[in-house]
């Protein structure tokens, strides 16, 4: 693809290696307060009562008449985009009502309207230029005027034919971006399926950052796995920040009782299957083949559950 499609084809072309992004809220975990000291000696960040609870704080809201629930951050977000596009809204009827106006005026009285000096605009020569045009076509022969015609609807013609070309080449370019960023994301969705990382925008919008920062560094061909490394390092300290120094009952607020849940029932199936008992008629059992008591299922107490997170997403 040629130089001149460079921002069709090319996802990145116009970003930047800006660090903002959808992890400013876990960038913003990172500055809590810090005091404590991990089993390196080391000291550790910790986040703050506040963010804990901004974190865990949710608001149910109405979209098309479905009620979701948002953190504080989307709400405000969506807030201030809301009033954002009411006040385009309300200058861009404002200056269609001024245009109207205008027109309306110029309509009923254009010697005044062309005349006002905050126009900038040479009255006199307007109407000279007119009535030197309307002599020229007076003037001109029958052969002369059909020549003007001929020549007037060529260029007419050549004018929409240079407006269709360059709508086709819009929408071609706008076809190759939307077509390049639906590989992009599916090629995105694909690494993360493989790194074990958790779906969502957080992750998603990580690979990106990633990408356009070895983009912008000279490797024009970088690809989603290239920079998975780097991603799982960057959730890895965000999830770090948010585990050292919380309490149990801090991080079963902060991940949601559905994340307990889940972690519980893998602890829970993990330990069934390592000890369960073979089937099989051969084996006699110590209560003369009575069926042995059902054990109850293990329930993690909340310092068990904050050592298996730990465990499973390295963080030890």
């Amino acid at each position: 693809m040629g130089d001149e499609n460079m921002g069709a084809g090319d996802p990145f072309a116009a970003e930047t290696v800006e660090d903002n992004g959808a992890l400013d809220a876990n960038e913003e975990i990172v500055e809590g307060n810090s005091g404590e000291t991990g089993e390196t000696g080391q000291e550790t960040e910790q986040p703050s009562d506040d963010i804990i609870e901004k974190l865990a704080k949710k608001y149910k809201v109405k979209l098309d008449g479905e009620e979701v629930e948002v953190d504080e951050d989307e709400l405000i977000r969506n807030y201030q985009l809301r009033k954002v596009s009411d006040k385009r809204l309300q200058e861009g009827v404002k200056a269609r009502k001024q245009a109207e106006a205008f027109i309306q005026m110029l309509k009923a009285d254009p010697k005044k309207v062309l005349s006002d000096p905050r126009l900038g605009i040479d009255a006199k020569k307007i109407a000279e230029d007119i009535i030197y045009e309307q002599l020229q076509q007076e003037m001109m022969t029958p052969e002369q005027k059909e020549l003007a015609e001929y020549k007037a609807k060529v260029q007419k013609f050549e004018s929409e034919q240079k407006r269709a070309a360059e709508e086709k080449a819009r929408q071609e370019a706008q076809a190759l971006r939307d077509a390049d960023t639906k590989a992009l994301i599916e090629e995105m969705t694909d690494a993360l399926d493989q790194s074990g990382l958790p779906k969502n925008d957080v992750t998603l919008d990580s690979i990106r950052r990633e990408m356009i920062r070895a983009y912008n560094a000279g490797f024009k061909n970088v690809k989603a796995h290239d920079v998975m490394d780097l991603v799982r390092a960057e959730f890895m300290r965000n999830m770090q920040a948010v585990t050292n120094g919380t309490s149990e009952e801090a991080l079963i607020k902060i991940l949601g009782e559905d994340v307990a849940n889940k972690i519980r029932n893998y602890d829970v199936e993990s330990y069934k299957k390592k000890n369960a008992i073979p089937k099989s008629k051969n084996v006699k059992t110590k209560n003369s083949g009575k069926p042995r008591s059902k054990k109850k299922d293990k329930v993690l107490t909340p310092s068990q559950l904050r050592a298996k997170i730990e465990e499973e997403y390295g963080l030890g």
